[in-house]
């Protein structure tokens, strides 16, 4: 039997190693991670939100925030003037209630703090966000906090944090954003009849019977997390042909969208009609009868006059491309920046899509290459629309399209001009039989106030076809001096029709570089398993 000295003994032991283990524990559950090993990929001089809120303003005077709940969660952990000197507060420039209101205002805001520095004094970033719904079986646990609006968030450092947010008005099942994604299914509690909504789930098979434009203002967090490249995006020729999609005048809006003259005739109430949801529905089928190769948009992707939240309206014109993985490329008309970006933003934003060939350069106007780089089999000429007597359309650094394509030669064999507006060479379609052309002409051609040499620099650089959008009930193509001119008609439900009825339409191209050949063909909404119009032209 052990004597009492060695039972002492090993008594003593036993609790000096119980008691180690726990320090070793205690300090290893609150070791922070470094923040720089969850982002993926880490950002070198990058940033992670550790706070969002909402200043709330009436009648645009009185306002109040909860920047003051961040300042209190920095100052309890470090009174260090380096660690509040590093914050970030980026108002996120956007309404949330949007149009419904001419006396309260909603702007979001996130705040966000380097990465080194959140490493240095140890600070949580969120990583986690619930939104209040009564069909929202997620449990709100106490370690979330209250936003506003019923946005929650939680920080950790298990999981990996978010570097951005923001706020879309509208349900979609992509962000075309390359890293960010929708955060919630439901959407923010902006109006009390928001927290009893189904969200993403919302069933819209009673719209006949049910207006759904009460809908049009919900919103949605999107929120990123680390950095993610766009995917390389080559454009080649298969077994020789190359197929076009051209999307005019999608005229979308931020919510809905309401319709304007809708046809075949409506079986139920207009007022009823989700314009957006039909336009996106007809691309839909489009894309997945026609699988072009690429997508290009020319311009009113967004009809600006009646569209609070332009980046809403852009994500939902990519949206079938981005969940497809079609290239696209897009050029402006002359409502797209009248809604809450300026042309620039507009193009800066298309740029950073997923799948998108957009160019922002300084004039708006870029090329787009079909096959070898060096020597290409088709050129795209993409080019700002600019309606030049009036200088709000003008951009900054607007070039003379004239003077961009002597200046941007290229050695393909077929050349095509992209643009929205018409030149004056198209009113000369009045003077030609209607028998020796195909296609619509409806409507008075409304070309640009003021020409700046296009057609003829067009000409002398050897394009062969010109396309484009603006009057919406005009689908026709025909030859001038030497150029095949082609209307694409209008595809969006949000913009007028008319003229004794009008199917919303997309017209397509068909490249075949062996046979130096293209045809063109339209599909109407409808009646979207008959081609309409084709023809042929010869390199």
């Amino acid at each position: 039997m052990l004597n009492k000295k060695i039972l002492r003994a090993i008594l003593y032991l036993l609790v000096a190693m119980v008691a180690t283990c726990i320090v070793i524990y205690t300090r290893h559950r609150n070791e922070t991670i470094p923040l720089s090993s969850l982002l993926s990929p880490s950002p070198e001089h990058g940033h992670v939100v550790i706070d969002v809120g909402f200043k709330t303003c009436w009648v645009s005077t009185i306002c109040t925030d909860s920047i003051k709940r961040t300042y209190t969660f920095l100052e309890n952990i470090s009174k260090e003037k380096e660690l509040t000197d590093s914050l970030q507060i980026n108002h996120l420039g956007k309404d949330l209630l949007g149009s419904s209101s001419y006396i309260k205002k909603i702007f979001p805001y996130e705040v966000k703090i380097p990465v080194e520095i959140a490493n240095k004094y140890k600070v949580t970033p969120i990583s986690q966000f619930y939104v209040e719904n009564v069909n929202n079986d997620d449990t709100l646990t106490s370690d979330f906090i209250d936003a506003g609006y019923g946005l929650h968030f939680k920080r950790s450092v298990t999981i990996s944090p978010y570097t951005d947010i923001n706020f879309i008005f509208s349900s979609l099942q992509t962000n075309p954003t390359p890293g960010w994604e929708q955060v919630s299914k439901f959407p923010l509690v902006i109006h009390k009849s928001d927290f009893y909504t189904n969200g993403t789930d919302t069933n819209l098979i009673d719209f006949k019977s049910t207006n759904y434009h009460s809908l049009d203002h919900q919103v949605y967090l999107h929120a990123k997390k680390g950095g993610s490249d766009k995917t390389n995006v080559s454009l080649k020729p298969k077994n020789g042909k190359f197929k076009v999609a051209q999307v005019a005048d999608l005229h979308l809006l931020t919510g809905f969208g309401k319709c304007m003259d809708p046809f075949p005739e409506l079986d139920y109430p207009v007022e009823n009609c989700l314009a957006d949801r039909d336009t996106m529905s007809f691309v839909d089928e489009l894309l997945e009868m026609e699988k072009p190769d690429l997508v290009i948009l020319t311009g009113d992707q967004v009809f600006g006059p009646y569209t609070y939240d332009t980046e809403t309206a852009l994500f939902k014109a990519v949206e079938p491309m981005v969940k497809r993985e079609i290239p696209y490329a897009a050029i402006l008309g002359n409502h797209d920046h009248e809604g809450s970006l300026t042309k620039s933003e507009i193009m800066e934003l298309f740029e950073k899509f997923e799948y998108s060939l957009t160019k922002s350069t300084p004039d708006l106007n870029y090329l787009i290459n079909i096959g070898d780089p060096e020597r290409p089999d088709v050129t795209l000429y993409m080019l700002e629309a600019a309606n030049i007597r009036n200088p709000k359309q003008l951009v900054k650094n607007f070039t003379p399209q004239g003077d961009f394509i002597r200046n941007h030669h290229s050695e393909a064999e077929f050349k095509m001009g992209v643009f929205h507006i018409p030149t004056k060479e198209f009113q000369d379609v009045r003077f030609r039989d209607p028998n020796s052309y195909l296609g619509s002409y409806r409507e008075w051609v409304m070309a640009r106030n003021m020409e700046e040499g296009l057609f003829q620099a067009l000409n002398e650089e050897g394009v062969k076809l010109i396309t484009i959008g603006h009057d919406h009930v005009n689908d026709f193509c025909f030859e001038n001096q030497g150029i095949n001119l082609c209307y694409g008609g209008a595809s969006g439900y949000g913009g007028y029709a008319g003229f004794g009825g009008y199917e919303r339409r997309i017209r397509l191209f068909e490249f075949d570089t062996q046979k130096k050949e293209v045809s063109t063909w339209k599909r109407v909404h409808h009646d979207i398993d008959k081609i309409v119009d084709f023809e042929t032209f010869a390199y």
